[in-house]
């Protein structure tokens, strides 16, 4: 016999960190009041999709959309600039770094996006919705179970340029941007909340 437990997250971890870079960043490039912000975070490698959310970015503000996107994470290669550069994007795309205060990255975003190619869960999906953020996401591995199969925002696939700017526009259009109701909040903090694990755990545990 088998059994299944959703994951878990130690939520007192998402503390309040020093927040230097993201502060110092936001100040020397300010972003216009009526931009929605993307925002993404994590590590920056091709599994991730990045080049796929930056080329939808640039479609996004083709189609008339106003938007920006914070990227938090260590660069492992300049390849993600010179994308941004050959599509004009510098006003629009900002390059963060490594993010050591999570509530103060996420305190700037209206959605979060994820865009990866592959993915075994998506920690930074339910970190989001913590916050009371929306995602949107490829539609591949833990992440639809990390989403609550769309409750936390909108899924997309096939993982190219086209289906992720149509997810995100739907979610602006939509007005689900940052969840100010706390509904998402209220979700994610029940269903992936560490004690509700290790409480199945031990519910089955006295099973067998």
């Amino acid at each position: 016999k088998s059994y299944t437990v959703l994951n878990g997250i130690e939520f007192r971890s998402l503390s309040r960190g020093s927040g230097i870079q993201t502060e110092r960043y936001i100040k020397l490039s300010p972003i216009p009041t009526d931009h929605v912000v993307l925002g993404f975070i994590g590590s920056i490698i091709p599994r991730k999709g990045i080049d796929i959310l930056i080329d939808a970015l640039s479609l996004l503000l083709k189609g008339g959309l106003k938007v920006s996107l914070l990227i938090g994470g260590k660069e492992e290669s300049t390849d993600y600039r010179e994308q941004v550069y050959n599509l004009h994007l510098e006003d629009n795309v900002h390059f963060l770094g490594e993010i050591t205060d999570k509530v103060n990255f996420f305190s700037h975003v209206d959605i979060h996006i994820l865009p990866s190619w592959s993915e075994g869960f998506g920690r930074t999906i339910v970190e989001a919705a913590f916050f009371g953020i929306p995602t949107v996401a490829h539609a591949v591995g833990g992440i639809p179970e990390a989403m609550c199969n769309g409750k936390f925002g909108e899924l997309y696939s096939p993982n190219n340029a086209l289906s992720l700017s149509n997810a995100i526009a739907k979610v602006i259009k939509g007005g689900h941007c940052h969840n100010s109701s706390g509904e998402i909040a209220s979700k994610a903090r029940t269903m992936f909340n560490i004690s509700r694990v290790v409480e199945e755990i031990l519910c089955i545990m006295d099973e067998l």
